[in-house]
């Protein structure tokens, strides 16, 4: 099965370039490329790589989040970068794939939001800001993940 692009972009303007960032990183002549992808990725800013994660999870069906684990494997930098995303994010998918990507970091040990209750304190705010109700209980589900895990 190959994955298509969305053509929805609505209210969410840091999804509007996406359909050229998944041509350029995500598929080319109708073919998934994410290995390749995946292996570029390390190579680029971390601004970069967020969004090319961000496009092939919010615009591609399926949703292609085989990017997370290059991006998290990263540690600490990219932890902050994510948490300062969440928290200055335009829009609830934004928000998603940092939350996403956080919770990542936190399954494989290269980086724990949870660790600083005030940042925690600070996603847990924005996510409950979300406006997009499927968006905010899928964020609020990858929150969770990072709880337990803390607790537990």
């Amino acid at each position: 099965m190959v994955a298509t692009l969305s053509a929805c972009t609505g209210s969410n303007p840091s999804l509007s370039n996406c359909g050229a960032v998944i041509r350029e990183y995500v598929v080319r002549d109708g073919q998934g490329v994410t290995g390749e992808t995946a292996r570029l990725l390390v190579t680029l800013g971390l601004e970069q790589q967020f969004e090319i994660y961000h496009c092939s999870a919010r615009r591609m069906m399926p949703p292609l989040t085989d990017l997370a684990v290059p991006f998290a494997m990263q540690g600490g930098q990219a932890g902050l970068f994510l948490i300062d995303k969440v928290n200055n994010a335009p829009d609830d998918a934004t928000v998603l794939s940092g939350v996403e990507l956080l919770a990542t970091m936190r399954q494989l040990g290269t980086f724990n939001a949870a660790d600083d209750e005030a940042q925690m304190v600070q996603l847990v705010r924005r996510v409950q800001s979300m406006r997009n109700a499927n968006a905010r209980m899928a964020a609020q589900s990858e929150m969770r993940v990072l709880w337990a895990e803390r607790d537990g």
